[in-house]
């Protein structure tokens, strides 16, 4: 099967938005910026960068 433009484009698309979801909850949940539940935001972010190994 052949990939035509439209699926290309969709994609990209979901791989766009996966990697900005990736880096916001980055961002929401990094350890400096949950100083009072550092134990959760490591588990969050470990679970993060083995997702994004995934994509």
């Amino acid at each position: 099967m052949a990939l035509t433009y439209q699926m290309v484009l969709k994609i990209s698309t979901a791989k766009l938005l996966m990697k900005n979801a990736y880096k916001a909850l980055s961002l929401r949940w990094h350890p400096d910026r949950n100083p009072k539940d550092q134990e959760k935001a490591n588990r969050i972010i470990r679970l993060l960068n083995d997702i994004k190994e995934m994509i």
